[in-house]
């Protein structure tokens, strides 16, 4: 695998067996960091995520403590940025 940018890859393997149950097996993904060419998610990955956590803070402002809801905010402004830089 020669990957042109950032991400993770996995293998997955399956067998078809005789008795017509399949056996499957999938790795843990393996990260893959190319210098100068950092990850960048789709667009809709980021506007999905962002939107998400947006939703999650409206729904839980009124019974979380404020450092559970400074964790969202905090993972609200990460998604932002990757939206800044999305395909």
């Amino acid at each position: 695998v020669a990957p042109d940018g950032s991400g993770w890859v996995a293998v997955r393997c399956f067998e078809d067996r005789q008795d017509k149950r399949l056996r499957w097996a999938h790795t843990a993904p393996w990260h893959v960091d190319v210098p100068g060419k950092p990850l960048r998610p789709r667009r809709v990955e980021a506007e999905f995520l962002v939107k998400r956590v947006e939703e999650e803070i409206a729904r839980s402002a009124a019974v979380l403590p404020k450092e559970a809801l400074q964790e969202y905010e905090e993972a609200l402004q990460y998604y932002k940025a990757r939206l800044a830089n999305a395909r």
